[in-house]
């Protein structure tokens, strides 16, 4: 987990007690009546149960619900760009989703993902498997344009119509 990451915790037998806590930029999450924990070096995949093991001294419950949750921004060509929260187990094309899909000018199967200073171009996205490319914290998903001719070939046709036509014209 990284800085600016949340945490979803939900004790079902109190239904006020549903929060989502940040990540603070040392690491550490501030869990309330337990302390502060150290989410930076704990695995994402055992956060849940070493957040768990902590409410259980406390609250005498099995049943904490505990979801990490990753910061992602979707830009580009998607209908809502922004930061999302998503799961451990999301893809890319979950992250497209919440950005409520590629606007018409977008190319859903051409997506670049910015990790780290380095660039990933995605392409196919639409037909690879979703375990082929995990996200991380932090990742930046850019959803690129279709190519100006694809978006404009009935123009080009039209255009190159009626320049044929005039040639074919003036030369008469």
């Amino acid at each position: 987990m990284r800085s600016g990451d949340r945490v979803l915790v939900w004790v079902p037998a109190d239904s006020l007690r549903r929060d989502t806590l940040i990540v603070e930029g040392n690491g550490f999450i501030a869990l309330p009546r337990v302390g502060r924990i150290n989410a930076s070096h704990i695995p994402s995949s055992e956060l849940a149960d070493s957040i768990r093991g902590r409410y259980r001294h406390v609250l005498r419950l099995e049943d904490v619900l505990v979801v990490p949750l990753r910061r992602v921004s979707v830009l580009g060509e998607v209908r809502m760009p922004g930061i999302y929260y998503l799961g451990l187990a999301s893809t890319l094309r979950d992250a497209v989703a919440l950005a409520q899909g590629v606007t018409d000018i977008g190319n859903p199967c051409c997506m670049t993902v910015v990790r780290a200073s380095s660039r990933l171009r995605v392409p196919a996205c639409q037909t690879r498997p979703n375990t082929e490319l995990e996200l991380a914290s932090g990742d930046a998903i850019i959803v690129d344009r279709e190519a100006w001719f694809k978006r404009n070939v009935f123009s080009v046709i039209s255009g190159t119509a009626i320049l044929i036509s005039t040639i074919i014209a003036l030369k008469r």
